[in-house]
């Protein structure tokens, strides 16, 4: 019984996502952002969207603590998908992240340079970053 429930489910056809993209040098990334900042992550909440046809996404609000490039505002808003498969980051209220934007388009992905900073090597990072920016400007 067991090996024929396993065929048929086994012949069903199904939908796998993943997420795939080209990852850059992290210069390409600073060069084409117009803004990039350390952030807290002070809120998030899910959003659902009310077309079928779009995937939900984590809105998480920052509260920019070192601007390394551009004029953030203070506060900013974000959106990031769930990780895996909708090329999201994984958020967690408290925690410090860099963010990196192009354009007018607030959402961020594990396909950008955007992601978590962990406090005991920000110093060193936001230094590096600021040097790259410095080379470039």
């Amino acid at each position: 019984m067991i090996k024929i429930l396993a065929f048929i489910l086994s012949a069903l056809p199904f939908s796998a996502f993943a997420c795939s993209c080209l990852h850059q040098p992290i210069e390409k990334h600073v060069e084409n952002a117009n803004n990039i900042y350390l952030g807290v992550l002070m809120s998030s909440k899910v959003i659902i969207p009310e077309s079928e046809k779009e995937w939900p996404y984590i809105e998480g609000t920052f509260k920019v603590e070192t601007i390394i490039k551009g004029t953030p505002n203070k506060i900013e808003t974000v959106r990031t998908g769930f990780g895996g498969g909708d090329c999201g980051i994984p958020m967690t209220t408290g925690k410090a992240y860099v963010i990196f934007f192009k354009g007018e388009d607030y959402h961020i992905g594990s396909c950008g340079a955007s992601g978590e900073v962990r406090r005991y090597e920000e110093k060193d990072f936001v230094s590096k970053l600021q040097g790259i920016v410095s080379t470039q400007g």
